[in-house]
């Protein structure tokens, strides 16, 4: 075996421990410290979320030296930190392990933070939308899909605001990781319910005679962006009209929607063929202008399933 764990000791933590870990020999080739994982550890300590610490050395015996093999960050923020955030109380299990040869230290490095054992964004997403038993557990990949269009409308009109020096509403705009806090409101949830009876239309391919599942459709952000924004803006009317734009199925042929799923097709093969770049932009103001020039003209008089 590549390396032995010798010890598991729990103990108090006191700052003084703190820094001769901090300051404890590092093995060659440890990553740099990194200010945005301090600042992102320090954050959970001021608002209450902190618990214990996991820190462990790595006696290689050719060598006769000990080597921190992790709480490097961890460590050097509590070293450092105000006195009034300091957890005293808290406790720190430190594991110590040994090898024979400095080569072995790699099998230990893999012990901790191994990204195939990471939790990601998306099982995060998971646990949110879990928490809501009116969302079918069966769409959850295509949830997690949609809401990446919900986050990218609010970044939108953020950065629109900014640009025109109106006042934003930031708390709008979540971190990927937290992208699920969106479906704590009522409307977003809404929103899914709805767009996932459009899921199980088939949008027909110009050119290829064939099918595609709308759910594809619907996993590109871009689709579902400007989707939730005609859906703040009038739920009844975007679903009637975007029901239309997936099936086509206005009679008119030079009917706004009917343009509009035409450009749905174009989008979609230019995103699976990765030709060139889709002008988004000018995709989001089609849209927009489409959807505008529904409302006005159109009594809409069926309203899907919210």
């Amino acid at each position: 075996m590549a390396y032995r764990l010798k010890t598991v000791e729990q103990t108090q933590l006191t700052r003084e421990l703190a820094i001769e870990f901090a300051t404890a020999r590092p093995f060659d080739g440890e990553r740099p410290v990194k200010e945005s994982r301090l600042a992102y550890l320090e954050d959970e300590l001021r608002i209450g979320r902190w618990t214990l610490c996991e820190w462990a050395t790595c006696e290689v015996l050719e060598l006769g030296q000990t080597f921190r093999v992790n709480g490097q960050h961890s460590s050097r923020m509590l070293a450092y930190c105000n006195e009034d955030i300091f957890p005293n109380g808290s406790v720190v299990l430190i594991h110590r392990y040994e090898c024979d040869h400095a080569s072995d230290m790699a099998a230990v490095f893999d012990l901790f933070d191994n990204p195939k054992s990471a939790r990601s964004t998306g099982d995060k997403f998971a646990f949110y939308y879990g928490q809501h038993k009116d969302l079918p557990a069966s769409h959850l990949l295509l949830a997690d899909s949609i809401t990446h269009g919900v986050a990218r409308y609010h970044a939108d009109q953020v950065r629109n605001a900014k640009r025109n020096k109106e006042v934003v509403a930031v708390s709008d705009v979540f971190a990927p990781r937290e992208r699920g806090i969106y479906l704590t409101r009522a409307q977003v949830r809404s929103f899914l319910l709805w767009t996932f009876t459009l899921s199980r239309t088939r949008l027909e391919m110009v050119k290829k005679d064939h099918f595609v599942d709308s759910g594809r459709l619907l996993s590109v952000a871009e689709v579902t962006e400007a989707m939730y924004g005609d859906f703040l803006k009038a739920p009844d009317v975007a679903q009637v009209f975007w029901n239309q734009v997936f099936t086509a199925d206005n009679p008119d042929g030079d009917h706004p929607t009917r343009e509009l799923h035409a450009d749905l097709q174009r989008l979609y093969e230019r995103k699976k063929t990765r030709s060139t770049a889709v002008p988004i932009g000018q995709f989001l103001r089609l849209c927009g202008s489409q959807f505008r020039k529904f409302r006005k003209y159109e009594k809409p008089t069926e309203t899907l399933a919210a």
